[in-house]
């Protein structure tokens, strides 16, 4: 019996384990962080996060990110309101390599589209300039990578997207696209995110052009728990496979020691009873000389 209650503990604190781990990032809402006039904003903490701007008019705006070292930014603009065309004549948004605006000029943006923007470091600096009658706003999605060496990343727990660039394994799934043609999210992205011909995508379902002809839907793939290093599937899997282990073992502890119990009442050995010995004949002298002589 103290083995079989020995094993249902164990198997206790095992799934107790298994049901106190995080839970998962899936969905998990980025952070937003605005430009800091004349600042520099420190993301060396985040590895995808958004940066949000609204202006008005007579604007000139200069602000500095750092990101996490070692790694680039990937600047993708999930809205863009910088006037009705790109002629950056009365407005203009302008991203530079490095820590300040006299650095290179990376991109020159205005209108309502932009592709995507790559730095060759973990610094970048964005200026804002408007006229006297210009306002609007930009939201821009960004992600730090590093370039992968031929197929593999440095950290092998790390995402390679297609084009070679490696992002952290935590965003992958995330609901967010972070690498050009939405390699990590096969499901898609919940907030807009990087396109293959690196254009802004809107954020939301837009309208279909035409009504497809119905196609069976793909399973979708098993979310990846990057601090297990497994599947969810993976992880369902151990945890049916030790509740079936503790209820085999349950059932067999209890047959066992109920078969123990029967055997031993059924061969404990019974009260002695004492049969009663024939007494042999008293000793006579006549027994051994025969029968005495008879007188005349």
């Amino acid at each position: 019996m103290g083995e079989r209650i020995g094993v249902l503990q164990w198997g206790f604190y095992c799934v107790v384990a298994l049901t106190a781990l995080p839970p998962m990032t899936h969905g998990e809402t980025y952070q937003t962080f605005s430009m800091e006039c004349g600042g520099t904003v420190d993301l060396s903490n985040t590895e995808a996060a958004f940066l949000s701007y609204s202006y008005e008019p007579g604007q000139d705006c200069t602000a500095t990110f750092t990101g996490v070292s070692g790694k680039k930014f990937l600047l993708h603009f999930v809205t863009l309101d910088l006037g009705p065309d790109d002629t950056c004549d009365d407005q203009e948004l302008r991203i530079y390599d490095g820590e300040q605006a006299s650095g290179d000029l990376l991109a020159s943006v205005c209108g309502n589209e932009q592709e995507d923007v790559t730095t060759s470091s973990n610094v970048v600096t964005l200026r804002l300039t408007s006229g006297d009658s210009a306002s609007g706003d930009f939201r821009i999605q960004y992600t730090m990578f590093y370039d992968s060496e031929g197929d593999a990343c440095q950290e092998s727990d790390d995402f390679r997207c297609d084009d070679g660039k490696c992002i952290r394994s935590e965003l992958r799934q995330d609901g967010y696209c972070n690498c050009p043609g939405s390699a990590d999210e096969p499901d898609g992205c919940e907030a807009g995110g990087v396109s293959d011909s690196g254009e802004a995508e809107p954020e939301g379902e837009p309208e279909p052009e035409s009504e497809p002809e119905p196609e069976s839907e793909p399973e979708p793939e098993s979310e990846w728990i990057p601090e297990l290093g497994m599947t969810m599937w993976a992880l369902t899997g151990i945890v049916i496979g030790i509740v079936a282990f503790l209820i085999f073992t349950g059932v067999a502890v209890y047959f066992a020691v109920k078969h123990f119990k029967k055997g031993s009442v059924g061969g404990r050995p019974g009260p002695t009873s004492t049969i009663p010995m024939e007494q042999p004949p008293a000793y006579s002298p006549q027994s051994k000389t025969g029968p005495a002589p008879i007188s005349a």
